[in-house]
């Protein structure tokens, strides 16, 4: 079987990191390959795991008819019998050219829709005219398919829950965590708090910083908090840390390919989010047995 997964960035956000971890379980038996909209792909993704990459480089709305013409000539080429799209424009695309083929279509959403998530007028306009393109319309959890419902972006029988799954046996206990023991060296009764996300609003990381500023403040606890990801706010964000002083205890990791043996190596999990759909690093967390304050 032919399977081509789409992706809204190169980037390991939660969308794609979902869609490479189905990826890679269906390459074992199937021929699989992943589209994402644009670039550049995280070091992550250019590994050799025996699925095809495309990038399509779509960054705004001009670049659409552009994207279209490429997709379509992959589809064309890999002759897929199954399309799985993640996000909205990953749809908009599949959906528009989905009458020029005979693959089935699924279309999974990543989370709710609410007041701080600011969507778009458009996108909802947008999706109520394509949405019958697809042939099955999903979302993280009841709650989530509840939200869309509501808003009026889909009818009760058009779209469904279907969970985020995990690999548990990443996050066993024998993990090797001597290097992290090394690279930080932190004293023996230092309590490690751990996050992990892209640096973005909605992750709210301020509220985070702030807050473990009067942990430390109150409590006079030696701890340090790890900030694993990237994006747009890390200049403000370090600002902030700089503000509050907090340069000792707040160390910003950057991307990191180990958040399994990261958990490990902490002791309690943070999450600061506005809003999440599923947040799969929450589970990931209590896989690995950690405290967590959300």
């Amino acid at each position: 079987m032919n399977i081509i997964y789409i992706v809204p960035l190169g980037g390991i956000g939660g969308a794609e990191k979902i869609a490479y971890s189905l990826a890679s379980h269906f390459s074992k038996k199937h021929n699989i390959s992943m589209v994402f909209l644009k670039g550049p792909l995280d070091e992550s993704f250019l590994v050799n795991d025996g699925i095809k990459k495309y990038v399509l480089d779509m960054y705004s709305f001009k670049d659409i008819p552009k994207a279209l013409v490429q997709l379509f000539k992959i589809f064309k080429h890999e002759k897929p019998d199954i399309v799985h799209t993640h996000v909205f424009y990953s749809h908009v695309v599949a959906r528009v050219l989905k009458p020029f083929f005979d693959f089935k279509l699924i279309c999974s959403e990543h989370g709710s829709i609410t007041s701080i998530a600011n969507l778009p007028a458009y996108q909802k306009t947008v999706n109520v005219i394509l949405k019958n393109k697809s042939d099955f319309n999903t979302n993280v959890c009841n709650e989530a398919v509840k939200t869309y419902i509501d808003a009026g972006y889909y009818a009760e029988n058009e779209i469904f829950c279907v969970y985020n799954g995990l690999n548990e046996n990443k996050f066993i206990d024998h993990l090797d965590i001597d290097y992290l023991k090394k690279d930080f060296n932190f004293e023996g009764n230092t309590k490690i708090y751990l996050a992990v996300g892209r640096l973005s609003n909605e992750k709210n990381f301020q509220m985070l910083i702030k807050a473990f500023q009067k942990i430390i403040i109150k409590y006079k606890i030696k701890a340090k908090l790890l900030i694993a990801g990237d994006g747009d706010l890390r200049e403000e964000l370090e600002l902030l840390v700089t503000e509050l002083k907090l340069t000792n205890h707040v160390i910003f990791l950057g991307k990191r390919n180990d958040i399994p043996a990261l958990m490990h190596f902490s002791d309690i999990y943070c999450l600061s989010s506005n809003f999440e759909g599923l947040p799969t690093v929450l589970i990931e967390a209590v896989f690995s047995k950690m405290d967590i304050v959300s």
